[in-house]
């Protein structure tokens, strides 16, 4: 593809286009759209956004077949190939994807490597996977099923029985909902914070509960996260884990040396 823009593509076509490093639009008629674009948050860096559909999608982001490239799938069909660093180093910093309604498999292989992203299930019965990378994962309304993976991840369940695995490092799940869950500007500061490697888990959490932090006042705490009223399973796994849940309801793998913050309930119309 030889510049930047906005390419409609009809339905039914079956290829697959190489975006290389430019910023551009693909949209498909009858299927997602896939724009690299600068982060509206922080103009120096680019990224990658995935819009599906109102249908049930399976999304995969994987190793391309060149270096430096990662791989878009949509429903087992190849759509596009974007370059996400080169010999200067990245050239897409973070890759953001939407499910919108219905049933959505989304996951980040493992080789696609340490890339950060975000994940928005939307409305239904989601899967979310996140991949090597620090990844913020929001299931929505529905009943999904949410895995960390590798690195520092935050992962909140929203509204329904969800199961929250997170894996190796050191993650937050949050079996309810938070009221900021699709508010980015919050979400790339509480992520800021969790991840830094200059503070040690404890400092982190004080900073996310009562401010002070990289979360520029953006918090994560009994008044921003609420229970759901219905019955998650949150599993830690690896490394130092902090848990926000209500007891009676939710069940949990913390540890003594791990948190775990209550949350109530409290009606919400969605997250």
């Amino acid at each position: 593809m030889s510049s930047s823009g906005t390419v409609h593509v009809q339905s039914g076509f079956e290829g697959a286009y190489d975006a290389g490093d430019k910023l551009l639009a693909v949209a498909y008629e009858d299927g997602p759209t896939l724009i690299a674009q600068m982060n509206p948050l922080d103009p120096t860096q680019r990224e990658l956004v995935i819009l599906g559909t109102e249908q049930r999608d399976k999304i995969d982001i994987q190793k391309g077949d060149v270096e430096g490239a990662v791989e878009v799938r949509f429903n087992e069909k190849h759509l596009g190939k974007f370059k996400v660093k080169n010999e200067h180093g990245p050239t897409i910093e973070r890759i953001v994807v939407y499910g919108l309604g219905s049933d959505d498999d989304i996951k980040v292989h493992k080789n696609a490597g340490q890339i950060p992203t975000e994940l928005y299930g939307g409305p239904g019965n989601d899967k979310l996977r996140g991949g090597e990378g620090d990844d913020y994962l929001s299931g929505g309304d529905g009943d999904d099923v949410l895995s960390g993976q590798a690195g520092r991840d935050i992962m909140i369940g929203g509204l329904g029985s969800d199961k929250i695995n997170g894996d190796d490092g050191d993650d937050i799940l949050v079996g309810g909902v938070y009221i900021e869950s699709e508010n980015r500007a919050a979400i790339h500061a509480i992520s800021h914070e969790w991840s830094r490697t200059d503070l040690d888990f404890a400092s982190r959490v004080d900073h996310l509960l009562g401010g002070g932090g990289l979360n520029e006042g953006f918090l994560l705490n009994a008044t921003t996260a609420f229970d759901d009223n219905a019955k998650d399973k949150l599993r830690g796994k690896k490394g130092l884990d902090w848990f926000m849940s209500d007891s009676d309801d939710d069940k949990t793998d913390a540890d003594l040396d791990e948190l775990l913050t209550e949350i109530e309930f409290e009606f919400v119309s969605g997250n």
